[in-house]
């Protein structure tokens, strides 16, 4: 009898330590303003805008769409945030006298938000993305992802540029900066500089004479970190993204 009265109290605090092992990551009531920009006026409607919540520690991912009030909702784990909205719009513009409706594309992106309590508040303002007929950036994944065990995987990053021309172009000599400030808070030096100033700490270039690299129009050269090696050692659900990797690709360092 003891015997078994001992299993029941060891089975008893396996149950309550496997309760606080499976206890919930806590969760916010995120609430994002969608404002557009003023030269739009005041009759557009913001509603199914694209709405993209990047966790930056895991790489989950929440979407959705804005409201016809421009509001967004969505219960989220607490953390740290990187929040882009999108989407095209129709609005009439006007130039002296006349008048004319045109397309465009809004675009706005928030980085390193730090998301918390039951409730929490943001607002991103948009802009009119200027309209490209050379490269344009096609995806930036940079959140990382996940392996079979939960830990977090940073190597699969890349950068895909897409050729938006009707014309052959070269990659040769593209740069890319890279920040030196990684967020908003009055502890970083260049916080007061954000908003006027993009600080470069480093600067990353494809090499080449001039015709290198050439890229067919509608098609991309992808900026890799490493992807062999992802390739090699990731399994096979965490490297959906390899067919993309299989054309013109330049590994560097992030």
């Amino acid at each position: 009898m003891k015997y078994i009265n001992l299993l029941f109290a060891m089975s008893v605090l396996l149950l309550a330590a496997s309760c606080d092992d499976d206890e919930t990551v806590p969760m916010s009531e995120l609430t994002l303003t969608v404002t557009l920009p003023q030269e739009m006026g005041d009759d557009v409607n913001p509603e199914g805008l694209a709405v993209t919540l990047s966790n930056t520690t895991n790489g989950n991912e929440t979407t959705g769409t804005v409201d016809e009030t421009g509001i967004y909702t969505a219960t989220v784990e607490e953390g740290v945030y990187n929040i882009l909205v999108n989407g095209e719009k129709n609005y009439i513009s006007q130039i002296g006298d006349d008048q004319f409706e045109q397309t465009v594309t809004l675009t706005g992106l928030t980085e390193n938000i730090s998301v918390s309590g039951t409730a929490f508040e943001s607002e991103i303002g948009l802009f009119i993305a200027p309209a490209s007929e050379s490269w344009v950036f096609k995806e930036l994944y940079v959140t990382g992802s996940q392996t079979p065990e939960g830990r977090s995987y940073y190597k699969d990053k890349y950068f895909e540029i897409y050729n938006n021309s009707d014309e052959v172009l070269y990659a040769d000599g593209i740069s890319i900066g890279e920040s030196d400030h990684t967020s908003s808070s009055d502890l970083n030096i260049w916080a007061d500089m954000i908003d006027e100033y993009f600080v470069t700490q480093l600067i990353y270039t494809i090499p080449g004479d001039g015709s290198t690299y050439p890229v067919q129009p509608g098609e991309s050269i992808v900026l890799a970190d490493v992807p062999l090696t992802i390739q090699l050692t990731m399994p096979i659900p965490l490297i959906y993204r390899v067919p993309i990797l299989s054309g013109m690709m330049i590994i560097f360092w992030m």
